[in-house]
């Protein structure tokens, strides 16, 4: 089941609901009993570790700083 995000205009209370479809009718306000609930725009998170440090590969020739390495540019 989806999980939605509403939010009461009437009392501006905000919950999330469990809904069986995208296009259930809204939930009341579990705060005030308002029958206009507005479903608002979900956002979500995501959790992982960060990319190492990636150090460019060496030329042909065995140097980091060389003008036989692919996309080297002078400094």
């Amino acid at each position: 089941m989806p999980l939605y995000e509403y939010r009461c205009p009437a009392c501006r209370h905000a919950w999330d609901a469990l809904l069986d479809r995208w296009d259930s009718p809204a939930p009341e306000c579990p705060a005030c009993g308002a029958r206009r609930s507005e479903r608002r725009l979900s956002t979500f998170a995501v959790v992982g570790s960060p990319a190492p440090d990636l150090k460019p590969a060496p030329g042909p020739c065995g140097r980091d700083s060389c003008a036989c390495r692919p996309g080297w540019e002078p400094s």
